[in-house]
């Protein structure tokens, strides 16, 4: 799984204006295009939306008729350490279903909403996408980074939160139809699940029979899918709470 690089000086270097107007081929009336052979990505590059996510075999994995596209999504979170949204009633024997469509929860904010600082790189190995935004007092960063001829896409971020009782979410509306089948990853193993909020430890597939979409993560347990709409938690900002 690994490959080794050499570095080499070059006996005849291009012009630096040849290399300036070839990187600002992948930017055009802003939209920044990631095209690694295998996926090509169309990114806002005012606000770091993905707007399309097209495979090399032409299937599309964003829904081309929403609105607005992957995204990171701000929500109030009323919950407290194990409950979304409310705190957890002592007692209870069965899990509370939480699930609520993550695009229409009041007093929600969306990255769509407001530029950011974007940037865009391109080498022989991989092709690299960043941007920075606040949402009001709070402020994150993202890299999106893809390899040559790999239909994988590494995203890396960072959160600065100074509110109570939020949660972020990376958004996916996906194209794909009413009939999804979930995976979930769980200790040791995987499970089936219905749609809609659950943990899982490590992985949360998706596919419709036609296309699919994995999303890995490193231990962030809130996964759902609803109405097409696939979301990850990445940070939940919230206390005990007693009554």
């Amino acid at each position: 799984g690994y490959e080794v690089y050499y570095v080499r000086t070059l006996q005849h270097r291009r012009p630096a204006v040849e290399q300036d107007n070839e990187a600002m081929d992948f930017v055009e009336l802003n939209t920044a295009v990631l095209d690694n052979g295998r996926v090509r990505l169309d990114i806002d590059y005012f606000t770091g939306v993905i707007r399309s996510m097209k495979l090399a075999s032409g299937k599309e994995l964003i829904d081309p008729e929403h609105p607005w596209g992957s995204m990171i999504v701000k929500e109030p979170d009323a919950g407290d350490f194990w409950e979304l949204n409310a705190p957890l009633k002592g007692g209870i024997s069965t899990p509370n279903e939480r699930s609520r469509p993550i695009l229409q929860v009041p007093g929600a904010e969306y990255s769509k909403d407001a530029g950011g600082i974007c940037g865009v790189h391109q080498d022989d190995v991989r092709w690299v996408f960043t941007v920075q935004r606040k949402f009001g007092k709070n402020a994150y960063r993202s890299t999106i980074t893809m390899y040559r001829d790999m239909e994988r896409i590494d995203v890396d971020g960072e959160i600065i939160n100074q509110e109570e009782d939020v949660r972020y979410c990376a958004v996916y509306p996906t194209s794909m139809s009413e009939q999804v089948h979930c995976v979930r990853g769980i200790p040791f193993g995987y499970t089936e699940t219905p749609q809609g909020e659950y943990p899982a430890v490590d992985f949360f597939d998706a596919s419709d029979g036609a296309k699919g979409l994995t999303i890995y993560n490193t231990g962030h347990a809130g996964n759902c899918m609803l109405d097409g709409v696939m979301s990850l938690s990445l940070l939940r900002a919230v206390s005990y709470k007693h009554y």
